[in-house]
C-alpha cells in the first residue's frame, strides 16, 4: 500500500529531542492527527512526561533515552521504531545544544559538544532511517531542525552558528540528491527564530548581564510560543515545504545584507575564462 503526500493518520512520527520545548510540542501535534510518536531524548524523565500526556488523551507512544551523538544507539533507536511502527510518515531531527561560548577564545570541549550533537548527530538520524525511507514506496518528510543561527552569525553563539550553518548545508545537500532517485521521501529544513523554551534560558541570561534589562525586554518580545512554532513546523511539513522559518520578526534585513556582500564579493572576483584550453 502506497500513502499520498500528507497522509498521516496511524502512521509513526519520530521526534528527538523530545522531553521539552519544540520538540515535546511537536509530539503533541503528531499524536493529535492521529499518528504513533516514537519520541527520544537524553532527559528520560521529562520523555516521560510527554509520553503521558499524549497516553492519557489516547494516543500510541514510544520512547527511548538516547544520545544523538552515539551511532550505535541511534542506529538501534531505528530499528526499535521500525519493528514498533513499520510505516514512519514523518522524522522530525530535532535534538540540539546551544551553548554561549567565546569565539576569540574558543572553549574546545564545548565545541566537540556541539559538533557531535548538533552536526554528527544529525548525520546519525540521516544514516539510520534515509535508507529506510528511501527503498519504501511510501510518502515521508524527514524534517531537519535547524535555526536562525543557519543563516546569519550571532555573536556568542560561534559554535552553535557553525553546526547550524554545517546543518543547512546537509540538508541542502540531500536535497539535490534526493532530486536524482525514484523515492518520495521529501525533506524540510526548519530555522526558528527566538522560541520560549529551557534551550534558550542560558542565551536570555547572556543578553540579561551584558546588555542590560531593555535588551531583555526586547528579547523576550520576539521569543515565539514552542506550541505556536510546532504547529507551524507540523503543518507546512505536512505540506511538503522545503524552507520553513517560524519567527515572530522578519529576519531578511539581516539575511539579505549577508547575502548581498557574497553577491558583490563574486562580481569583484570575477574571472575571465581561457579562450582556448592550455596547449
Amino acid at each position: 500500500m502506497s500513502f499520498a503526500v500528507g497522509e498521516i493518520a496511524a502512521r509513526c512520527s519520530v521526534i528527538t529531542g523530545a522531553a521539552s520545548g519544540i520538540g515535546r510540542e511537536l509530539a503533541f501535534c503528531a499524536a493529535d492527527n492521529g499518528m504513533a510518536v516514537a519520541l527520544a531524548d537524553r532527559n528520560f524523565a521529562g520523555l516521560q512526561e510527554t509520553a503521558n500526556a499524549i497516553e492519557a488523551k489516547g494516543g500510541r507512544c514510544m520512547i527511548k533515552m538516547v544520545d544523538v551523538s552515539d551511532t550505535d544507539a541511534v542506529k538501534a533507536f531505528a530499528d526499535e521504531v521500525f519493528d514498533w511502527a513499520p510505516s514512519v510518515a514523518m522524522i522530525f531531527s530535532n535534538a540540539g545544544v546551544m551553548k554561549i561560548t567565546d569565539g576569540l577564545r574558543p572553549d574546545l570541549q564545548e565545541w566537540s559538544r556541539a559538533i557531535a550533537v548538533n552536526l554528527l548527530g544529525t548525520v546519525n538520524m540521516v544514516h539510520a532511517f534515509m535508507s529506510r525511507l528511501v527503498d519504501s514506496a511510501d510518502w515521508a518528510q524527514f524534517v531537519f531542525v535547524g535555526s536562525m543561527a543557519s543563516f546569519i552569525a550571532v555573536p556568542k553563539l560561534s559554535s552553535y552558528g557553525a553546526t547550524k550553518h554545517a546543518v543547512w548545508g546537509l540538508v541542502d545537500t540531500l536535497r539535490v540528491e534526493l532530486a536524482e532517485v525514484d523515492t518520495k521521501v521529501a525533506l524540510s529544513f526548519v530555522a526558528p527564530g527566538p522560541v520560549r523554551t529551557p534551550f534558550n534560558d542560558e542565551y536570555y541570561e547572556h543578553v540579561k548581564r551584558d546588555y542590560g534589562e531593555t535588551a531583555v525586554q526586547e528579547y523576550s518580545a520576539l521569543q515565539a510560543d514552542p506550541a505556536d512554532v510546532a504547529k507551524k513546523i507540523f503543518c507546512l511539513a505536512r505540506e511538503g515545504e522545503f524552507l520553513i522559518i517560524p519567527t515572530t520578526q522578519p529576519m531578511y534585513p539581516q539575511i539579505k545584507a549577508r547575502y548581498d556582500k557574497i553577491f558583490e564579493a563574486e562580481r569583484r572576483g570575477f574571472i575571465t575564462r581561457l579562450s582556448k584550453k592550455p596547449s
